[in-house]
């Protein structure tokens, strides 16, 4: 009976140490669990000007009667006029003048003197859109769309077709800036400057130039406004982290 129990204290114990073994970890692999890599993160923005090359002129075109029938026709009547003005007369090319979506709805109106709403017939609306990379042509352009029946002037827009080369542009003058402070940073804490850990790009932000909305007369003279739009401005933000050795 005592050989018994002596064998079986022993496995308890034996048990026990395999337990433990499992359980403690090593020196080594507590000490790396604790590593941790110190670093230094900077915020940064780079901004690139350009001149625009791309003029676009966007009418908007209504035809009103008192079927939609009616209306739909003399949307096409007008549009037709405003696309072969720019075109035929100023001779753009086709893929340089776009038209838009149409709508149709009902002509109404709340009449305060009836206190009620009030429909009158159809309304249907378009857009034509013109582009040149010829600035000056944009006086032009304007006065043909007007003269040819287009109703309105959505406004003139300006772009440059090299927007890729200023945002790499714009991204390589940020990380430049970025690294000249964190070295800073590093030196001011007596750190040397390691390798970048993470770059995070916050976007690109290109304001447009635009002429605003304008309702204009069949007398409108657009020779006379001078166009010399501003220069367009790509700007970018990173965020960049650098390891410290």
């Amino acid at each position: 009976m005592s050989d018994r129990r002596t064998s079986a204290a022993g496995v308890v114990i034996a048990v026990g140490l395999v337990v433990a073994a499992l359980v403690v970890p090593s020196a080594g692999s507590a000490q790396t669990s604790t590593t941790t890599q110190d670093t230094v993160t900077v915020t940064a923005a780079g901004k690139v000007e350009g001149r625009p090359d791309i003029a676009a002129v966007s009418f908007g075109i209504n035809g009103k009667a008192a079927t939609a029938q009616g209306s739909m026709d003399l949307l096409a009547q007008r549009q037709n006029a405003v696309i072969d003005a720019l075109e035929g007369g100023l001779g753009l090319p086709d893929d340089a003048v776009r038209t838009g979506n149409i709508t149709l709805r009902e002509n109404c109106r709340y009449r305060r003197a009836l206190e009620r709403t009030v429909c009158n017939g159809y309304v249907a609306r378009t857009t034509v859109r013109a582009e040149t990379r010829d600035l000056d042509q944009v006086g032009a352009i304007i006065d043909a769309g007007i003269a040819a029946g287009a109703n309105s002037l959505n406004g003139v827009s300006f772009e440059r077709t090299e927007n890729d080369q200023a945002l790499r542009e714009a991204l390589a003058q940020a990380m430049e800036l970025a690294r000249g402070k964190a070295e800073a940073l590093a030196a001011s804490a007596n750190r040397n400057l390691g390798r970048v850990m993470v770059i995070e790009e916050g976007g690109a932000r290109r304001p447009s130039f635009g002429a605003g909305d304008a309702a204009l007369g069949a007398t409108f003279a657009a020779r006379d406004i001078r166009i010399d739009p501003p220069n367009e401005i790509t700007r970018v933000t990173i965020v960049v982290t650098f390891a410290l050795d």
